[in-house]
């Protein structure tokens, strides 16, 4: 059965929710976030009964460390911050090499 809205699920539905519901909802997706944002509230409420895996939620996290990397270098794409990680890993942790400390081989 092809749900084109999630305004259209039966209440009582068994679902399977992937990444994009919590990433819509956290970055505030400008379409997006509204509805995901509500169907979250209903599945908080108990209208629906869901799951999701940790393979989605590591997916999630992994997006949400990319968007911070993102926004606190002024990059312009998640790209941009794989290739700055890959060159700097420590670029996610600032405070994990203070001045003096010794340099990972």
């Amino acid at each position: 059965m092809a749900i084109k809205s999630l305004t259209a699920l039966p209440t009582d539905s068994r679902l399977f929710i992937d990444a994009n519901i919590f990433l819509y909802t956290i970055l505030g997706h400008p379409h997006f976030k509204s509805p995901c944002e509500e169907f979250l509230i209903k599945l908080e409420n108990g209208e629906y009964e869901a799951i999701t895996s940790t393979l989605i939620l590591n997916e999630v996290v992994h997006k949400l460390m990319l968007a911070e990397v993102v926004k606190i270098n002024k990059l312009k794409s998640e790209h941009e911050a794989l290739k700055l990680i890959r060159k700097n890993p420590l670029t996610l942790c600032p405070s994990c090499n203070p001045p003096g400390a010794i340099t990972p081989i």
